[in-house]
């Protein structure tokens, strides 16, 4: 791996290390962006929110070295960027339940019928998701396509979460991806899940 990661330090979460996992999970009401991308979104989270820990997971190097670059220009300290797919490491890193919010905006939808078995959002993760939320813990995912969303209500129908709706709040902050779309007039759609 490039070295480069390591020059942020004190944002980046590596997961190797036994007792980075250790601490992590001695941490309390977690806030989890899944798909972090360029982290526009959970950096913003982490100023207005500065008393929480704020954890962004992404599968894309360069998203995840231009994250490090940002939060590490404005100075914050309550986010790191675990470098990395969610599906192994949601098993491996998190068994506190300590995560209170959980979000994942606009995965990519992989449209094409060959394509579907690379769908981020399947009963299993779901699943692996519920476990690690606290009592009560939310989650969001966003998606533009329609199509998708009918997918993720199967799949979410299908998983330990019975208790989901259309989300329509707008308080939260917007990806990159989510301010361009918004100029296109389409809708992005939300779904809003809890944990009891």
């Amino acid at each position: 791996m490039n070295l480069k990661i390591y020059k942020y330090k004190q944002n980046y979460l590596d997961i190797s290390k036994t007792d980075e996992i250790i601490k992590l999970n001695s941490e309390k009401n977690i806030i989890l962006d899944i798909g972090s991308g360029e982290g526009e979104f959970l950096t913003e989270l982490a100023i207005k929110n500065k008393n929480e820990l704020h954890i962004g997971i992404e599968i894309k190097y360069g998203r995840i070295i231009k994250s490090l670059k940002r939060v590490d220009k404005i100075g914050l300290k309550n986010i790191k960027f675990i470098y990395g797919d969610i599906n192994p490491i949601v098993e491996s890193i998190f068994y506190s339940n300590n995560i209170k919010n959980i979000y994942i905006n606009n995965p990519d939808p992989w449209p094409k019928d060959r394509h579907i078995k690379n769908r981020i959002i399947k009963s299993n993760l779901l699943n692996k998701l519920f476990q690690i939320l606290i009592r009560n813990g939310e989650m969001i995912i966003k998606t533009d396509s329609s199509e998708y969303l009918e997918y993720m209500k199967k799949e979410i129908n299908e998983s330990k979460f019975k208790k989901w709706k259309s989300y329509k709040k707008n308080s939260l902050p917007l990806t990159k991806f989510q301010k361009d779309f918004k100029n296109t007039n389409k809708e992005i759609y939300a779904l809003y899940l809890t944990k009891n």
